[in-house]
């Protein structure tokens, strides 16, 4: 009786320290990622701060924590306009930036394809939910024409939301790249050289268009002397 009574003591004893050894190996979150999971917490979905906090997430490089949380937000409104988008955003970053050391480290189970076709179909369904919403028609834009293999519906959806909201630089940033490139099919250099310059102007001090403007005229000059300097000359 009394073996009996120790074995079961022992055994409890053992039960609790492979619980405690479990949960010590298990890896700690650092400061940065504790602190990312509370401001996607308690800023409200709707809020235009949730992209400046996944901008801020890319930084930290904690987007894999991100992307945790927004697919928590989803789970609770897989019907909800900004839990679709911002979920979207996060894929599509952690994808890209899902094989740095920093994140691969805590993230092995990265399938990038899983990854963006999650942000694909998110994409498309804040689409559907909001097409009115020159954010969501250009995210989902650029993610189709770049990760999406959907060039043509792609631009559509960019030039749409550069037609609702013609004052935001970043898309008239995009519609450049999409048309500076010539090593794909919407290789463009004036429509570009159009965009970008649009751009500049509604942002002078965003550094990206000034360098793609540049470099799209060092390779038409290479290209094309004469052409280019008709290229250069247009206002």
């Amino acid at each position: 009786m009394k073996f009996r009574r120790y074995a079961i003591i022992l055994f409890i004893g053992f039960a609790f320290a492979a619980i405690a050894l479990a949960v010590w190996k298990r890896p700690r979150e650092s400061v940065t990622q504790n602190a990312m999971r509370q401001a996607i917490r308690e800023t409200p979905i709707q809020s235009p701060y949730q992209r400046e906090l996944l901008k801020r997430a890319r930084y930290s490089h904690v987007i894999d924590v991100a992307y945790d949380e927004y697919t928590e937000k989803w789970r609770r409104d897989q019907n909800g306009f900004d839990a679709n988008l911002l979920r979207g955003l996060a894929a599509e970053y952690l994808g890209i930036d899902g094989m740095m050391p920093e994140l691969q480290a805590r993230y092995e189970w990265i399938f990038r394809n899983d990854l963006f076709q999650t942000a694909a179909a998110c994409f498309e369904k804040s689409v559907r939910l909001n097409p009115q919403s020159p954010v969501a028609n250009m995210e989902c834009g650029y993610f189709l024409w770049q990760f999406g293999n959907k060039m043509p519906e792609g631009i559509a959806l960019l030039r749409k939301a550069a037609w609702q909201e013609p004052s935001d630089p970043h898309v008239h940033e995009l519609l450049g790249t999409v048309y500076e490139n010539p090593s794909v099919e919407s290789y463009d250099p004036e429509r570009a050289i159009h965009e970008l310059k649009l751009a500049i102007q509604l942002d002078p001090e965003a550094p990206r268009p000034h360098r793609m403007l540049t470099d799209l005229y060092q390779r038409l000059h290479k290209a094309s002397p004469i052409g280019s300097r008709k290229v250069q000359d247009q206002p």
